[in-house]
């Protein structure tokens, strides 16, 4: 079965991130490894939500439409900018996109389960994650929780 069947089977309403989605354009995903950030966009497409990737911070940062984004995914431990100083250089500029941070890292993902940062996640996932569990953190972002 694959991840989208079964998030639909365990009652995520994709409607809703459709919906939504259409009203919010896309989802950006800001991953340096290749083979997650196009696992990302495939998981997403699957379940019909529009996507654009990024390999660093700093090329999401120079996208002339930041505010076209209705959630960010975005890697933690990034080259240069992590994932972090991303959000708190959006915030800087007056931009709120509900996040989705990934992390390899239980340490840092448990640090930033707790920071204090501008604009609190909407989830902090382990890599590799269960696509179940992402697809509701993204169906969250998009309903603005």
């Amino acid at each position: 079965m694959s991840a989208v069947a079964a998030a639909i089977g365990s009652g995520i309403n994709l409607a809703i991130a459709k919906k939504t989605m259409t009203r919010l354009r896309s989802v950006a995903v800001v991953e340096d490894d290749s083979g997650v950030r196009e696992a990302i966009r495939d998981l997403l497409s699957s379940a019909k939500v529009r996507s654009q990737a990024f390999r660093t911070a700093e090329d999401f940062l120079r996208s002339k439409s930041l505010r076209r984004f209705a959630c960010l995914i975005v890697d933690a431990q990034l080259p240069g900018m992590g994932g972090s100083a991303l959000c708190e250089r959006l915030s800087s500029r007056g931009i709120a996109i509900p996040t989705i941070v990934i992390s390899a890292d239980e340490e840092v993902r448990r640090r930033l389960s707790t920071a204090g940062l501008p604009q609190r996640p909407v989830a902090v996932l382990a890599k590799p994650f269960d696509g179940r569990e992402f697809l509701r953190a993204v169906c969250a972002a998009l309903r603005g929780v």
